[in-house]
């Protein structure tokens, strides 16, 4: 592995570690730079970019701005994990994060964000069909 990559068990981790500090109320930097510091232990990521991958989860589950960029791999991954987790309605804040982040037109990233944004609209209509077929 080239010095620098991040490869998908890292992503994995800190999507993992980040969901727990979101459950937590008010952790502080230091904590989170703590579990940052604890990825870069178990998997030889970067603290600095650990951390700023567990920011981008916090920021997805609350619909605000993404602060950095992430490869085109880790936001499907975000994106298929926070809806595995979370629902439609919890995607849909990510979708917003990163459409916010995608001010800055960031290529790429943009398509990514309307093919999850269609699956939930394809998500809903097929829930209207099914509900009308099982009125009937």
């Amino acid at each position: 592995m080239p010095k620098g990559e991040i490869t998908h068990k890292m992503v994995k981790l800190c999507y993992e570690k980040a969901q727990y500090i979101s459950r937590l109320k008010n952790p502080t930097v230091e904590f989170k730079q703590w579990v940052a510091k604890s990825i870069h232990d178990e998997t030889e990521m970067n603290s600095d970019s650990a951390m700023m991958y567990i920011h981008a989860f916090l920021c997805m589950r609350e619909g605000k701005r993404l602060g950095m960029s992430m490869s085109k791999d880790s936001v499907r991954y975000y994106f298929e994990q926070i809806q595995k987790d979370y629902g439609d309605d919890g995607l849909k804040k990510a979708l917003q994060s990163v459409r916010l982040y995608l001010e800055d037109s960031i290529p790429g990233l943009r398509v990514l964000v309307n093919e999850f944004e269609k699956k939930i609209k394809d998500s809903e209509k097929l829930k209207v069909i099914l509900h009308k077929k099982n009125v009937k």
